[in-house]
Formats: structure tokens, sequence, C-alpha cells
């Protein structure tokens, strides 16, 4: 942030596709494959929502004391219209969301375990969010945020 690194207070991992990029806050991660383990998961999330994620970004909360600051998922490679499919497993948190640009926190959503929180493009447009420390949580969370990195001019939406 302003030219200094600065620790991720969580712990993130960057799966998909072999060879997809996905560049944010400063930081380049490159697929290596899906584990088969979240085969399943993925096609229910495709049949579910008739999107194919390329890649998810997967959050490793520890407990309440890890965090994400506010934020749009609108990096160059999501394009113009992203689609984020956030799954949770394991504690429930606060999910918090707020007109960009304002400063005041308009919405809060408990997002338990097994749940699914679909994002449409206006919501990376309009809103950003953020999950916020909370000290009274004790136990993990693992968010999966699903999405399609556009690899190239044919895979932007018309």
């Amino acid at each position: 942030m302003f030219g200094r690194s600065h620790p991720v207070p969580r712990l993130v991992c960057w799966l998909g596709d072999t060879g997809v990029t996905y560049r944010y806050s400063g930081l380049i991660h490159r697929a290596g494959g899906w584990p088969d383990r979240l085969t399943p998961l993925r096609r229910a999330v495709t049949a579910l929502t008739g999107l194919t994620p390329n890649g998810a970004l997967a959050n490793l909360y520890r407990d309440g004391d890890d965090t994400m600051g506010w934020h749009r998922d609108n990096e160059p490679e999501l394009g113009p219209a992203p689609w984020i499919l956030s799954y949770n497993l394991g504690a429930t948190r606060d999910f918090c969301l707020r007109r960009y640009g304002e400063h005041r926190q308009s919405h809060r959503l408990p997002l338990s375990h097994d749940s699914l929180l679909i994002m449409s493009p206006q919501v990376q447009r309009y809103y950003e969010h953020a999950l916020p420390r909370r000290r009274r949580v004790r136990e993990s969370r693992l968010n999966l945020t699903f999405r399609h990195i556009v690899t190239a001019a044919a895979d932007v939406p018309g």
C-alpha cells in the first residue's frame, strides 16, 4: 500500500486452470491446476450459476483477528463485468458493503458455513466490501471466491 509492503492479514492461495494468472494488490499468483477435492464444488457452483470460473482465490481466516479491508474486485483481468462467487466454509463472519466512495457501511450480511454469495458486476461497480475483525470469533473460516479471469479478447463477455 502506498509503495510499501504490509503483511496480508489472512492466508491466501490462488487455484485454477493451469497457467491462469491473477494479479491484485501488487501480488502475482499463477495457478497450477485445480485440486481434485474441489472438482465437485466447482461443478456445483457452475451448475447453480451457469458461470464457468477458471480460478478461485482461497482466503483462510484463522480466527476473528484475520481480516479483509474495503475493496472492489475490479482488476483488469476480471474483465469489464466480473461475477464473483463467494463460497464459505467454517465460522460465520460478517460481510460488509458500502457504496463506493462513501465511508459509512450500509449493509452487513452474516455469511455462514456452506453458504454461497453471488456478487453481480453491479456490486463491483457501485459498492466495495470488507470482512472486518471480530475478536469474539475463535474458529477458522475458508472462503473460496470463484472468478473468471479474462485470458484473451475472445473471453470478454459481449
